[in-house]
């Protein structure tokens, strides 16, 4: 069952939301889970590629953007909402969009901002009617 855990920013701004989904996502890596980021499109997947390149300071976080040619040793990579998603073990959404494949990763980490404040509780909702495993929130 899929775990699904929203983390409430405390600050509205992108570069917070960005910073907080590369620590997740490092720490991800850290203990070797493959993982997909999940942004609206191209604009946003170059903002996240020039943090995820930057963060954290003191060490490299090898990731990469979806591609026809997936390199099969990435764990860490960045998909558009075009794109086609693969089943990795986590999920990281920055989109105010629940994937339709949602249920065959392992967990799900989503966003709660103060501007998508409302968005995120429709999300939160919509997981819980569809019977995922748990449900879990934290302040970032």
């Amino acid at each position: 069952m899929t775990r699904i855990s929203f983390y409430t920013l405390l600050e509205g701004d992108s570069e917070q939301l960005y910073l907080t989904a590369c620590r997740i996502t490092a720490k991800a890596y850290t203990s070797g889970s493959k993982t997909v980021i999940l942004v609206a499109d191209e604009e946003k997947a170059k903002e996240l590629d020039d943090y995820l390149w930057e963060y954290p300071k003191d060490r490299f976080l090898p990731h990469g953007r979806f591609s026809a040619k997936p390199n099969p040793n990435l764990r860490t990579i960045i998909f558009c909402l075009d794109d086609p998603l693969p089943t990795f073990d986590l999920l990281v959404n920055l989109t105010d969009v629940i994937p339709d494949n949602f249920s065959e990763f392992d967990r799900i980490v989503e966003f709660v901002t103060v501007s998508n404040r409302e968005e995120a509780r429709i999300k939160y909702r919509k997981y819980q009617k569809s019977g995922c495993g748990s449900l879990e929130t934290f302040k970032a």
